[in-house]
């Protein structure tokens, strides 16, 4: 219910948005400036027409690095299929069902423990295991997942992994909610 009611939220902000866009497409009398607001348009369209959609699930940034979170098994099975690389980082609580945080690759850098902090808690905030505060969550690159023979789709065996024990910080949870990336921030609720 949780998880609906941001959506809901995300839903909300994204449909004032094109209601702004709208509204300044018919108070501008430039002709210029609506021919380059009607590209910016078509260009989108066009790149959701050739299967360049947004990932499923929840975006957020930790510096310059994005997190891409699914929240349940089938945008994780998507994330992992369609959207992420084998450099890609893959962060996920032990012991509990919940989330796969992936933590999207820059050419010619490396992870900072910051980062890798950040998307740890957002394994923990979004697993059966967020009730006790803190936990062990799990990381490798994804290059190392190899997913299970006729299992329930999402389902992954790790190789190479590295173990992380956090404490859920509600400092770090706001942060990282104030940096949701589909829409303007939306308010961390515990």
């Amino acid at each position: 219910l949780e998880h609906l009611e941001v959506e809901e939220r995300v839903l909300e902000q994204e449909l004032a948005s094109v209601r702004r866009s709208i509204e300044s497409v018919g108070a501008t009398e430039d002709l210029a400036a609506l021919r380059t607001q009607a590209a910016a348009l078509a260009e989108k369209k066009g790149q959701r027409q050739r299967g360049e959609a947004e990932p499923p699930g929840l975006q957020f940034t930790s510096g310059p690095f994005r997190l891409l979170v699914g929240r349940s098994a089938a945008e994780n099975d998507t994330l992992l299929r369609r959207f992420v690389r084998g450099n890609d980082t893959w962060v996920h609580a032990r012991d509990y069902p919940g989330a796969y945080v992936f933590i999207r690759s820059i050419p010619g850098k490396s992870v900072p423990l910051e980062t890798l902090i950040d998307a740890a808690c957002l394994a923990i905030h979004f697993s059966k295991g967020r009730g006790s505060g803190q936990g062990d969550v799990y990381y490798t690159q994804v290059k190392y997942l190899r997913r299970a023979r006729d299992a329930k789709a999402g389902l992954v065996l790790p190789t190479q992994e590295k173990n992380l024990h956090v404490r859920l910080d509600p400092q770090v949870l706001q942060r990282l909610f104030g940096s949701y990336c589909n829409s303007s921030p939306i308010p961390y609720t515990s």
